[in-house]
């Protein structure tokens, strides 16, 4: 008996969200589109499946078909049947950008700006009000 014969299951169709984390597992997440009773809103919900790839072939983002099945661990209860369609790669690597170590920015040190004697007057009045006297004479 093969695997694809055994019995009838449901299926549904995700994308995989989590692959090569762990050995045969992929995380599988279907979005549906469901009608708010009161607001007669479309809200999107989302459900993701721990889904059994003994191949070994899903990669992230790609669009899958499952199949419901007998429970591989405690959440697996789901096994991959087919991939529909791979993840495009939209961009090209840079030449020499694996070589290339990230620039770290250190912190700057905290530096004090110089006060000017000229600029705070002497008189202790004007240093516990915080205030600063007038440059060119006094008032």
């Amino acid at each position: 008996m093969t695997q694809t014969s055994r019995g009838k299951g449901r299926t549904e169709t995700g994308t995989v969200v989590s692959a090569g984390k762990a050995a045969k597992t992929i995380r599988v997440e279907l979005t549906r589109l469901v009608k708010h009773p009161r607001y007669h809103k479309y809200v999107k919900g989302r459900k993701s499946f721990l889904v059994h790839d003994e191949t070994e072939k899903a990669a992230l983002g790609d669009i899958v078909r499952i199949i419901e099945s007998r429970p591989h661990s405690k959440r697996k209860r789901w096994r991959l049947l087919d991939i529909i369609e791979r993840e495009k790669v939209d961009f090209e690597p840079i030449p020499g950008a694996a070589d290339v170590e990230p620039a770290v920015a250190e912190p700057a040190a905290a530096e004090e700006t110089p006060v000017e004697p000229d600029a705070v007057e002497a008189g202790p009045a004007s240093a516990e009000a915080g205030q600063v006297a007038p440059e060119g004479g006094e008032s």
